[in-house]
């Protein structure tokens, strides 16, 4: 069984937030499934690829032409989103 049926990615405020439709829905086993997803995500992407948050929906909202309607996902949780400013540390960083 896959864990993940449908994703989407997006930067809002500076961060990365991944929309996800699970293969099972299962309200009550959200946090599982939510390490399960950024576990091997950790493993193989530097840490500024790894989304902020991961918000769990039924399914994706489409337009009627069949593409992504990103006005009407949920809006992230402000406080989740923000994080602490990072000065690049290094000559290539800089770059």
């Amino acid at each position: 069984q896959d864990v993940v049926r449908e994703a989407v990615v997006l930067a809002i405020e500076g961060a990365l937030v991944a929309y996800v439709v699970p293969g099972e829905w299962a309200p009550d086993a959200q946090e599982v499934l939510r390490e399960a997803i950024r576990e091997p995500l950790r493993q193989t992407l530097p840490d500024y690829m790894v989304p902020a948050q991961l918000l769990f929906i039924e399914q994706m909202p489409l337009s009627p032409n069949g593409k992504l309607e990103r006005k009407a996902l949920p809006k992230p949780d402000a406080n989740r989103v923000q994080k602490a400013y990072v000065a690049p540390r290094t000559a290539l960083e800089q770059q």
